[in-house]
């Protein structure tokens, strides 16, 4: 059971430089003080747990933003900001086998510095956002495979510290009266520093597939390893068509396309649990009223029937390896009648 206490305090001032120039500076502190207590029955569990442990964990500290707006004219408008966020240590609660492991990670933090610009375009008939960014992370909270008892599972640990940089750029643009279209990209390069965790080697025969980690060997050593779930590039492109069927009807049709390069699903970057690169087509069909009211659609997501890994994680112990995960839903139809009120 965990019980946990916030007390926050929060800020924020906009201050014009200029009639087009607007600063922006905010802060917020927070004080979080967690309460765990568990209690646990069977063969992994040391006597202390099955007689019922706690631990407390109480921690403070700062979130702020500084962010400067130009109003290049009406129409574009070029930002850069730096900001600093907070997320206070936890308790893990699953498969504890000793006393250490009531022990809380400690809090993350996350220093992020971005500059873009956005900006319409033909009379705000098309518009463009685009952004870089640098983000750096003390004490980052990650989930990775860590030794309890005869087994191992997934654990929230600390890493020292990760960086993540990338772009992003968004267009949009409506063709004609009807007809909407947008593209968007974006790039990410991330790693993380310091991190060495509990398991390490490589099982190449049965029951172990190649490049398993074998439990209770040397130390693995995930120093530059990507973090996970970040593709490290993605393009996304949607069309929409609003049509007008009579004074009392409207068509709506809208395809989105999503492709995703390959994506590390665990901490350990395994083979056997990467989503490799893959689209995503959603497809949607509608008749609405032209007073709100009714909707009726058609939808297909998923429409190509692709297969990946949305999550993922390993269980090592008594000599087997199980990688196991979710995967995203097969090709899906369905339709939907809406009445608002």
């Amino acid at each position: 059971m965990l019980e946990t206490d916030t007390l926050g305090l929060f800020g924020q001032v906009e201050y014009p430089l200029a009639d087009n120039l607007v600063l922006t500076v905010g802060g917020r502190w927070t004080d979080v003080e967690r309460d765990f207590y568990y209690e646990t029955t069977g063969f992994f569990a040391a006597p202390e747990l099955q007689a019922g442990a706690s631990s407390t964990f109480s921690d403070s500290d700062y979130s702020a933003r500084l962010a400067l707006d130009w109003r290049v004219n009406e129409d574009t408008l070029i930002y850069a900001s730096i900001s600093r966020g907070f997320n206070a240590g936890t308790f893990n609660s699953q498969f504890l086998a000793t006393v250490d492991n009531l022990e809380p990670t400690k809090s993350e933090s996350l220093t992020a510095y971005e500059v873009g610009l956005k900006s319409t375009l033909a009379g705000g008939r098309a518009s463009v956002e685009a952004a870089v960014y640098f983000y750096d992370a003390t004490d980052p909270q990650v989930v990775a495979v860590e030794p309890l008892s005869l087994i191992s599972a997934n654990f929230l640990i600390n890493a020292d510290d990760s960086q993540m940089q990338g772009a992003e750029l968004q267009l949009r643009a409506l063709a004609t009266d009807w007809l909407e279209l947008s593209f968007g990209a974006a790039y990410i390069d991330s790693e993380y520093g310091n991190l060495i965790t509990s398991i390490a080697g490589t099982g190449t025969g049965s029951p172990y597939p190649d490049n398993a980690p074998v439990f209770g060997s040397t130390l693995a050593d995930l120093t530059g390893n990507r973090i996970p779930n970040t593709p490290e590039l993605s393009i996304n492109s949607a069309a929409t068509v609003q049509w007008p069927v009579n004074e009392g009807w409207t068509f709506m049709g809208q395809l989105d396309f999503l492709w995703e390069d390959d994506i590390p699903r665990d901490l350990r970057a395994s083979p056997a649990l990467y989503s490799e690169a893959h689209i995503d087509v959603d497809l949607r069909l509608a008749l609405q009223s032209t007073d709100g009211k009714w909707d009726a659609a058609f939808w297909v997501r998923n429409l190509t029937d692709e297969t990946y890994l949305t999550e993922a994680y390993e269980v090592l112990g008594f000599g087997f390896y199980i990688a196991a995960g979710n995967y995203n839903y097969p090709r899906t139809f369905g339709l939907e009648l809406t009445r608002n009120f």
